[in-house]
């Protein structure tokens, strides 16, 4: 059975994987499609940079997104297939959890660790 992943900011996806996992240690015959989509640029950004440059940049992004997918897939001999699609990126995160968010959390795993 073919399942398919959408990778994105959040780490949902780990969920399926390990139910691919047990179906495959099972001997389910089971195998993955990862989709990473990416966003369009506004043509006010778009204006400013090349399309080999925008279509760069997001092939980097999906690569580091989907490679700790595709590493652990491989590991457990689950056969997958990796898509890129443009659109607007599920789990889209607003600016604040982004940049903030992260960096709050950040702050505070440094400050219980210095409290140690």
């Amino acid at each position: 059975m073919r399942h398919r992943i959408l990778i994105d900011a959040t780490q949902d996806w780990i969920r399926q994987v390990e139910q691919l996992e047990r179906g495959a240690l099972r001997g389910e015959r089971v195998e993955a499609e990862l989709v990473s989509v990416q966003p369009r640029f506004s043509r006010h950004i778009a204006q400013f940079t090349s399309k080999a440059a925008r279509d760069g940049w997001r092939a980097e992004r999906s690569r580091h997104a989907l490679a700790p997918v595709a590493e652990r897939l491989a590991r457990a001999g689950i056969p997958f297939r990796t898509v890129q699609r443009l659109g607007k990126p599920a789990g889209n995160l607003s600016a604040l959890e982004r940049y903030a968010i992260p960096a709050g959390v950040a702050g505070l795993a440094a400050l219980l660790a210095a409290v140690d």
